[in-house]
């Protein structure tokens, strides 16, 4: 089954109505984005996943929300946006260019943009004991989102 057929089928649209969800979302596979300016506060991160529902939480797929440092937030800010909430349409307040990688001693994951805590962007690692990261991590590896490497994860700032 196609991923756009699988969509269909899980949001349990009509044809013209799933063809007008689809159309502004930009993809024809399972992606996350994340919220640039989220509205539960400077220390929250909204993320949403588009792909199958299975171990998800949404029609739409996944859909969550974690803990972060306000520099994090700040920066997500200051960086451009483009796609639409995969729940409502409309705004634009979403960026792509999430990347999940998963290492011997935890996941780490990249937005690319502007310069943050890298030049090519932000690295945010996940705590192993948040279950909502846990239950986020399980959807997007069954979406394959999520690329394993061995070896410990690269700690940023690299001291000089």
């Amino acid at each position: 089954m196609s991923f756009y057929n699988m969509m269909q089928k899980q949001m349990q649209m009509e044809n013209d109505d799933f063809e007008k969800y689809m159309d502004g979302k930009c993809t024809s596979k399972p992606v996350i984005q994340i919220r640039r300016v989220s509205e539960a506060g400077s220390t929250i991160a909204h993320i949403q996943g588009l792909g199958s529902n299975k171990n998800g939480n949404r029609p739409y797929g996944m859909a969550e929300q974690f803990f972060v440092e306000p520099e994090f937030t700040d920066w997500l800010a200051e960086q451009e946006d483009g796609y639409e909430s995969f729940a409502s349409g409309g705004k634009m307040c979403y960026m792509r260019n999430v990347t999940l990688t998963r290492y011997d001693d935890g996941t780490q994951m990249v937005v690319q943009g502007k310069a943050g805590n890298t030049d090519k962007g932000y690295i945010v690692a996940f705590s192993k004991d948040s279950i909502r990261i846990r239950r986020f991590l399980k959807w997007a590896e069954d979406n394959y989102l999520v690329e394993t490497v061995k070896g410990n994860m690269p700690r940023f700032p690299k001291e000089e």
